[in-house]
């Protein structure tokens, strides 16, 4: 008998002689431009998958809800062009894929949007779990925890949501230095995998976290995180101590990769160090030095935020010493002050320095030669610090953590006008801040709008 005909092929055959979508009911149309986009990337019709942007222009979404769905289907076809240029023998390790930019600007569209709490939340489900696997591939493992995590706090998670939670978490421990924080991401990973199969799964899916959790139980994590011993460390001497580890963890601003797991005591230690660099006698120490700085100057950060963002009665009666007796005119225009505000200030200003500060520790450590003047975040990765040329050739391409920290480094300067706008909120705000910190005015007001017409103040709610 011959073989039935694949039902994805009459699909993929029907949408590409359909010219536009533009009269279709609006949920029949995403509908269509969904499967259109799932079996071209299934049969590798690569046609198929491009003309799946033409048909999407054709849709002009009438609410929110609609809106977030197109950035949705748009990700995923710019994921499956991704997927086909690796199949065509692209290298996977490449920075510069355009694709990486589209994918991360519709989903973080998709998140963004107004309508996305109005998606199903199976839809909201596969929006977050995309960007956490987004996330996990550019090598910004800790960001992708997060969104898992938010996907299991919002919603009720599916087994793909928990199951590539693990998944990440496998990744990040294979990227990790310390064997025993190693067997903990393992071990937390492994809880993942059993839950997810708990839980309903594509065949494929099942028979591939099946394959990695019998993998892990050989090598002894078979009981998860309750088969690990924690040694027991003392979580402060006193009352503000206790305080201080407990918003901390609570914040995951420890630097401790078990932090990233969730507010652990254990991991109420700065235990990050560099390993072992061997170096010539009149390079010395310097690299470990630099990194002992860049710890001091965050830790200094972060006490001032705890002191400005959680207030004890200790740190209440020296800001009121402080201010005491200031003489400040009222202008009248809203502005809030005081030391608490200025401890924020700092801690600002201090832990957004040190991007431009682990920029100089590349170019040093990756012996990239660029002039010292023209270091920062934004420069480090290209030829002569030259934003218009090619990335260093330095630089290790297989070095999947530091192409999440050059990812990283976009959300801070990125000049493109699509991506600055799909950026989170938070980086959008972070970038508009710092310069008027660092070199203008920055008015923290108590007012719901200014009465005022003021050219130099940057106005921000308190």
């Amino acid at each position: 008998m011959p073989p039935s005909p694949d039902p994805r092929q009459a699909t993929v055959k029907r949408l590409k002689q359909t010219t536009t979508l533009q009269n279709v009911p609006e949920q029949d149309a995403l509908q269509q431009l969904g499967e259109l986009i799932d079996a071209a990337e299934d049969l590798g019709d690569r046609a198929g998958v491009e003309h799946a942007s033409t048909l999407a222009k054709t849709i002009h979404p009438r609410t929110p809800q609609a809106a977030s769905l197109l950035d949705y289907f748009a990700a995923n076809r710019w994921h499956a062009i991704r997927r086909l240029n690796y199949k065509a023998g692209k290298d996977p390790y490449s920075w510069t894929q355009p694709e990486f930019i589209e994918e991360v600007i519709c989903l973080r569209r998709a998140v963004s949007s107004s309508g996305f709490k109005a998606l199903p939340a199976r839809r909201r489900l596969e929006i977050l779990t995309n960007l956490g696997n987004l996330m996990s591939h550019l090598g910004r493992a800790v960001e992708a925890i997060e969104y898992f995590d938010r996907a299991r706090e919002e919603i009720d998670p599916s087994g793909m949501a928990v199951g590539n939670r693990g998944l990440a978490l496998c990744y990040y421990s294979d990227r990790h230095s310390d064997s025993g924080h190693r067997k903990t991401l393992l071990a937390a990973a492994r809880d993942d995998l059993a839950a997810a199969l708990k839980r309903p799964l594509t065949t494929q899916a099942k028979n591939g976290f099946t394959k990695l959790l019998a993998n892990l139980d050989k090598r002894g994590l078979e009981k998860g995180l309750a088969g690990i011993r924690f040694k027991s460390f003392a979580f402060g001497k006193s009352k503000l101590e206790r305080r201080f580890r407990t918003w901390a963890l609570r914040e995951r601003l420890f630097l401790n990769s078990l932090n990233d797991l969730g507010p652990h005591r254990i991991a109420a230690r700065d235990v990050l160090q560099l390993p072992t660099i061997t170096t010539s006698l009149k390079v010395g120490p310097s690299y470990h030095g630099f990194f002992n700085q860049l710890k001091q100057e965050f830790a200094a950060a972060r006490w001032l935020a705890f002191e400005a963002l959680e207030p004890g009665r200790e740190t209440a009666l020296a800001d009121r010493i402080a201010d005491r007796e200031l003489g400040l005119m009222n202008a009248r225009d809203g502005a809030v002050y005081g030391l608490r505000l200025e401890k924020l200030r700092l801690s600002f200003r201090s832990s957004y320095s040190l991007l431009d500060k682990i920029a100089v520790f590349l170019n040093a450590f990756f012996k990239l030669g660029l002039p010292e003047k023209r270091i920062n975040m934004r420069s480090v990765w290209y030829e002569n610090a030259d934003l218009k040329a090619d990335l260093s050739s330095r630089l290790p391409r297989e070095n999947i953590p530091l192409r999440g920290l050059y990812w990283l480094s976009k959300d801070f300067a990125e000049t493109e006008a699509s991506f600055v706008a799909a950026m989170e909120a938070d980086a959008q705000q972070l970038v508009a801040m710092r310069n008027r910190l660092e070199h203008q005015y920055l008015r923290v007001t108590s007012f719901e709008r200014q009465i005022w017409k003021d050219e130099v103040a940057y106005d921000i709610r308190r």
